[in-house]
C-alpha cells in the first residue's frame, strides 16, 4: 500500500513538473537604453462623437444682417480690441433713439 502511494506521488510530481515547465512564461529578449530628456511627440488620431451638454441662445438687441467674421479657427481674440462680428441693421429708419442708445451702452 505504501509502495503504491509512493509511485502515484512520484508520477503526480513528475506530471506537475512537466506542466510547469510546459506552460511557464518564456523570457523575451529586450533592448536596453539609457533614459535621456528630449522632445515629446505625441499625436492622437481618432474619430469620435460630440454631444451638446449646454445649449445657449445667442441674440442681438437689434435685428439685421450679420456679416461674416474675418476670423478663422484658432485666431487670437483680445477683449475690447478684436471685432468678432458686425451687424447691419435691417431698416435703420425703424430704430428709435432709445434702442440706439441701449445698443451703445451695452457694447
Amino acid at each position: 500500500m505504501r509502495r503504491r502511494f509512493v509511485i502515484w506521488g512520484a508520477l503526480g510530481a513528475v506530471l506537475l513538473l512537466a506542466l510547469f515547465l510546459a506552460f511557464r512564461p518564456r523570457p523575451l529578449p529586450v533592448d536596453l537604453l539609457q533614459v535621456q530628456p528630449g522632445p515629446m511627440r505625441v499625436t492622437v488620431d481618432a474619430e469620435g462623437i460630440t454631444k451638446v451638454r449646454d445649449v445657449f441662445a445667442v441674440s442681438a438687441p437689434l435685428g439685421g444682417l450679420l456679416h461674416r467674421t474675418p476670423l478663422k479657427v484658432g485666431d487670437r481674440v483680445v477683449q475690447g480690441e478684436t471685432v468678432v462680428a458686425t451687424i447691419e441693421p435691417s431698416d435703420p429708419a425703424w430704430l428709435r433713439l432709445q434702442d440706439v442708445l441701449r445698443v451703445i451702452d451695452e457694447s
